[in-house]
């Protein structure tokens, strides 16, 4: 599990650090960095056993996400606990003051007892820096990739075309696309999974009786039968009702341990549907102690639904750098934490407050790894 987070000169985040829970929303206005700090943690997770050339490129290259006009080190740092042990993750570029700079960068990997730093350039030959191997970086092996989810309806609804090779894994990508193809394979290897995705999005959405897969050609086509109305093609259901079907898919079909981004939790989902997604949501976690989830929401609901610890609260500043608090470090929350839930305090509170937070906290950092003998920290939804 991934406990703390470091920003420095990225994108709105010049300097941010974040605390993780198991489950961990972001909210705040927009522009105030929420999914940027999905991206970021999407990047790190891909740095445990990629070569950064390959991240940092197109959308991604840093002198597009690197804060303009700041000066300083652009950095992305993690730390958590991994199979038991301690460890951290952090890339770094030393200066951002002049464009282009050095594309100079200092990749530090530790867990448990091991240790790698590397120095090279972004921009080098491949062949002539030699490849990064993934055995190089201690923590390719216990990091998986986060899957990142940022759906867009059409793309789920949309039909899946069949794999040449019946046996080829399929899997669900970032907007959406193959949904179809990933129902159809869990019917086939995995039906109690599906069972558990049906049961769960059949509590989030009333009337819904089953869902499935038809063949037409060469095509995968999701088809959903609700009370009284029997073959409805997926093209014809609601926003919401795709949204939930592709998050539940992707939180249980998971493997063990992943890390899953989504951007947003709750589009689409109606007020008072929303503490039953939450309930659902609870449960997988439970079902499963390893998996984290890291969202954005602009719901006071869904975080009436959720702990305070569990709610970090963004600030946009004048000049458009982003500020994030912890809800519970509000200089009220002991007063108000009986009287009101967390979205009923953010909404009477709103967000001035997190760039004082901000200056008296203390900050977390990123911590040197402990002793293999030493065990990580309870996580707070081992409930």
């Amino acid at each position: 599990m991934i406990n703390s987070l470091r920003f420095r000169n990225f994108k709105a985040l010049r300097r941010v650090d974040i605390g993780l829970e198991r489950l961990t929303l972001l909210v705040g206005p927009a522009g105030s960095g929420k999914t940027t700090v999905l991206e970021g943690l999407h990047h790190l997770t891909r740095l445990a056993a990629s070569e950064p050339r390959e991240i940092f490129t197109r959308a991604a290259a840093v002198g597009l996400i690197c804060s303009r006009g700041a000066s300083g080190a652009f950095e992305l740092g993690l730390a958590g606990s991994f199979r038991a042990r301690r460890g951290s993750l952090s890339i770094a570029f030393p200066s951002i003051e002049d464009f282009p700079f050095s594309s100079t960068y200092v990749l530090e990997s530790r867990w448990g007892d091991r240790q790698r730093v590397l120095r090279r350039e972004l921009d080098a030959d491949a062949a002539a820096a030699g490849a990064l191997s993934p055995a190089e970086l201690p923590l390719s092996s216990a990091l998986q990739e986060a899957v990142f989810l940022q759906f867009d309806p059409r793309r789920l609804a949309a039909p899946s075309p069949c794999p040449d090779d019946e046996a080829s894994p399929r899997s669900l990508a970032t907007d959406g696309t193959n949904l179809a193809a990933v129902i159809a394979d869990l019917a086939t290897t995995r039906p109690d999974e599906l069972r558990r995705i049906e049961s769960a999005l059949r509590a989030v959405i009333r009337g819904l009786h089953r869902v499935r897969v038809v063949r037409l050609g060469r095509m995968d086509t999701l088809v959903f039968d609700m009370v009284g109305a029997a073959d409805l093609p997926a093209y014809a259901m609601s926003e919401g009702t795709l949204r939930v079907l592709g998050l539940f898919t992707a939180l249980i079909a998971a493997a063990p341990g992943c890390l899953v981004l989504v951007d947003p939790l709750d589009r689409g989902v109606g007020p008072l549907a929303v503490a039953a997604l939450m309930r659902q949501i609870e449960a997988i976690l439970v079902a499963d102690p390893r998996l984290q989830i890291v969202a954005t929401t602009s719901s006071p609901q869904l975080l009436d639904e959720v702990t305070p610890d569990e709610v970090r609260v963004h600030a946009l500043q004048d000049d458009g750098s982003a500020l994030v608090a912890p809800l519970g470090s509000h200089p009220d929350f002991a007063l108000l934490r009986d009287d009101l839930r967390p979205g009923e305090l953010w909404t009477a509170t709103g967000d001035a407050w997190v760039a004082e937070a901000s200056r008296v906290a203390e900050r977390p950092t990123l911590p040197p790894p402990l002793p293999p003998s030493i065990p990580p920290p309870a996580s707070p939804r081992g409930r």
